[in-house]
């Protein structure tokens, strides 16, 4: 091969991944302004259900338990 073809296709690749890293950034950034102050709490949210989710049988059959237990006592 032609190394003034290969330097050439190189370069070519090298400023397209400049371009990719430039958007990516850009990206980025807006992603990061997006954030509101409810951030946190949806995080905490959806970690919170993702924890529970699968456990849901035994996460309800637990609150039914509890719900029984607190109408005896009171």
């Amino acid at each position: 091969m032609n190394t003034a073809v290969l330097s050439t296709k190189t370069r070519e690749l090298s400023q397209s991944v400049r371009q990719e890293l430039v958007l990516l950034h850009d990206h980025m950034v807006r992603c990061a302004s997006s954030r509101g102050p409810l951030y946190r709490l949806q995080r905490v949210a959806e970690s919170v259900d993702a924890f529970l989710a699968p456990r849901f049988v035994t996460t309800l059959g637990l609150t039914l338990l509890v719900l029984a237990g607190t109408s005896l006592v009171v």
